[in-house]
């Protein structure tokens, strides 16, 4: 109630062209060769699994034919598979995998963002699909289909992990919780890379999904 009211940008500041700035955009920019993006890309991956690889791990299980009628009248639709991916805390994410009736042979990830289900973004998969796609369509933690699982946590007690700012009091055993959003596309990534081996793997995303799409085609080289 007490909080002040941020204070209005100028009109005349936003219109303030380039030139006018001190910043030298130029020195802000640390990465200029290949070798400073491996190094960077493996720093990364060691700050979020605590490891000098990605996981390894597989879905903990896929189930093939399943039956949502949400997605019934997409005519390219040929079967949804369902892929399951665990990780610590018991955090489940449920993953869908659409194979269209006409594949060209190539594959794209779909992330939703904060809204939730993927099912939200119904058209823009569909839209893929009737294009030849095959479509793995992921949600945020504990948004969507995935789980909300509760956690004993050391100064808080039981906690149901309902949001994101949840994530921050968990203490992995190895690495940084941010991993969450994106081990699951890792594991989704190591099964389709066996299914698909000769295939181009693209990734999209909307609002946080957006975000997820930039961090995980930053640590998996596979994501084209």
């Amino acid at each position: 109630a007490n909080a002040k009211k941020a204070p209005d940008v100028p009109k005349d500041f936003l219109e303030t062209p380039a030139e006018y700035f001190d910043t030298d955009v130029e020195k802000l920019i640390s990465i200029n060769t290949a070798e400073d993006v491996s190094n960077l890309r493996a720093a990364l991956i060691e700050r979020l699994w605590g490891e000098p690889q990605l996981p390894g791990t597989q879905p903990a299980s896929v189930v093939k034919a399943i039956i949502d009628e949400r997605y019934n009248d997409i005519t390219s639709l040929q079967q949804i598979n369902k892929l399951v991916v665990k990780m610590e805390f018991g955090l489940e994410s449920n993953v869908y995998l659409f194979l269209p009736k006409r594949h060209n042979g190539d594959v794209l990830l779909y992330h939703q963002g904060h809204r939730g289900d993927f099912y939200e973004s119904k058209l823009q998969i569909s839209e893929f699909l009737d294009n030849g796609y095959a479509v793995a369509a992921f949600s945020m933690p504990l948004l969507g289909m995935n789980n909300k699982p509760m956690v004993d946590v050391p100064r808080f007690g039981k906690l149901t992990l309902s949001k994101h700012d949840h994530l921050k009091v968990l203490t992995p055993a190895k690495g940084h919780p941010i991993k969450f959003f994106i081990e699951p596309i890792v594991v989704v990534l190591n099964y389709l890379s066996k299914k698909y081996d000769d295939a181009q793997i693209i990734m999209a995303g909307i609002s946080g999904g957006g975000w997820t799409t930039t961090l995980a085609a930053a640590v998996d080289v596979r994501i084209e």
